[in-house]
């Protein structure tokens, strides 16, 4: 037999149930693409054990996470019937993995598991081949669960301890010295296997891939997941700008006249940018704190169509996602960065966003 296989535990198996939860009596679904817990989606899941109750269980989950409408207490009243704890970690250490095809990003992949011994439902990982190649964002939200947990400060918070238990079980696992060891071990057979589906140089590329996913991944997540809990946050957070000065990240939203004001009274202006590393730089600092639009000095509000910016430095830089800038309404003059790449969207001067300065 040719070919490299790995030996897997199947979740529906009686004695990984018994050995993880005590008991394999209780009601296991298995979600695929799209499976989430609303009322009417039901039968999209599959269920592969337990006692056949036509899915009511199901309904009376999803009709429970229908009643959590606070943000506040959502943390406490989904512990009633989803075990939250065991829940951050699985979300974590999805999102920590890369695995962007799993419950928490894409709703795929997942099983849940109506725990006998408190009728608790529990999540459990399941495909995870699509792993150590993308560096998912931390506060990936498709699966409903997940986006109440992150809309919640509280289950927020207690998502981002997660993600330092798992870094922590990275570090301490020394993963990427286990990949090279593993790495060592197959490479004769890589090269002896007469009927090779990929070549040589594509199992070193991905190889190299998550040997360096690896490496970088902890740091990754730790500086994208910042500041959780607003009210414990500095007012701005202040970084090293890479040509010299200093960003300040500023949590509070205003309009964009008064985000400059603002600026002015620190010293300096809305930042300006002129080159990839500091659209680096303030990306990264701006995802760290929040995935949500941040204001940049850049605007056409006294000649349609000139943008300029605010410090009156040279315009010799952009970064516009596709389409943009279009003026949207015809009253799109200020500039954002936004969205999961960090590119830039003119919009509304008057609304409300957090924003960046640059400071001497």
């Amino acid at each position: 037999m040719y070919g490299l296989y790995a030996t897997v535990e199947t979740t529906d198996n009686p004695e990984f149930l018994k050995h993880w939860f005590g008991s394999d009596d209780g009601n296991l679904y298995e979600g695929e693409y799209g499976s989430d817990l609303n009322v009417g989606q039901e039968t999209a899941f599959d269920q592969d054990k337990g006692e056949d109750v036509k899915f009511a269980d199901l309904t009376q989950l999803a009709q429970a996470l229908d009643k959590m409408t606070n943000p506040a207490t959502f943390l406490g009243d989904a512990a009633k019937v989803i075990d939250i704890d065991t829940y951050v970690r699985f979300a974590a250490t999805e999102l920590f993995l890369g695995h962007w095809d799993g419950y928490a990003a894409y709703r795929n992949n997942f099983y849940i598991y109506r725990r006998p011994s408190d009728q608790r439902w529990v999540f459990i990982p399941w495909g995870i081949d699509q792993t150590f190649v993308q560096y998912t964002d931390p506060w990936a939200a498709q699966g409903r669960v997940q986006q109440k947990c992150v809309a919640s400060t509280p289950c927020k918070v207690k998502l981002a301890q997660a993600y330092t238990q798992v870094m922590e079980s990275s570090l301490r696992l020394d993963l990427p010295n286990q990949a090279l060891e593993l790495g060592s071990m197959i490479w004769p057979a890589v090269y002896a296997d007469p009927r090779k589906e990929v070549n040589v140089g594509g199992v070193y590329t991905k190889m190299s891939e998550t040997l360096d996913f690896l490496k970088k991944r902890p740091a990754d997540i730790q500086s994208r997941v910042g500041c959780v809990d607003p009210a414990a946050c500095p007012r701005c957070t202040v970084r090293a700008a890479p040509k010299g000065g200093k960003l300040a990240f500023c949590n509070e939203t205003l309009s964009f006249a008064d985000a400059e004001a603002d600026c002015v009274k620190q010293g300096g202006h809305l930042v300006s940018i002129h080159d990839q590393a500091t659209q680096d730089a303030v990306f990264a600092g701006a995802r760290a704190i929040s995935g949500d639009a941040w204001w940049l000095g850049f605007s056409d509000r006294a000649v349609e169509g000139d943008f300029a910016w605010t410090d009156g430095t040279p315009r010799n830089f952009t970064a516009w996602s596709s389409g943009e800038p279009n003026n949207y309404n015809g009253d799109e003059d200020c500039t954002q960065m936004y969205g999961s790449g960090g590119l830039w969207n003119d919009s509304t001067c008057g609304g409300k966003s957090r924003f960046v300065c640059g400071l001497p």
